[in-house]
């Protein structure tokens, strides 16, 4: 299980450097960036979680494994529905903000929104 809680540590760390970047990408403007290291924040932070639960994953979708440990371990309510909150958001919406999207036919761009 050392190995496991090794990763928790490492993935944990790097976390703090993501939501670091984001603080950086949103401070200078940079929305693309800000949404991309929040989003590899999450996710590494919620791998950590999972590893220290001997689960190991290389997928970016981590939802159904948080839910499953969640419920196994019997994790606050709250705080499991948080989690799974933020992990939908990024699956589904996240992509929006570092993609060309069509919406009613139009190109969209996030920087058209926030300049």
């Amino acid at each position: 299980m050392e190995k496991f809680r090794d990763f928790a540590i490492k993935y944990l760390k790097i976390a703090e450097k993501d939501l670091e970047r984001a603080k950086r990408n949103l401070e200078s403007g940079d929305y693309e960036a800000t949404v991309f290291y929040a989003q590899q924040c999450v996710e590494k932070s919620i791998k950590s979680i999972l590893e220290l639960h001997g689960i190991f994953t290389k997928e970016h979708e981590i939802s159904n494994e948080f839910a499953i440990l969640a419920k196994k371990e019997r994790f606050d309510e709250n705080f499991s529905r948080k989690i799974l909150t933020a992990l939908e958001f990024f699956k589904l919406d996240w992509s929006r903000t570092r993609y060309p999207f069509i919406s009613e036919k139009h190109l969209n761009l996030l920087y058209l929104y926030t300049s």
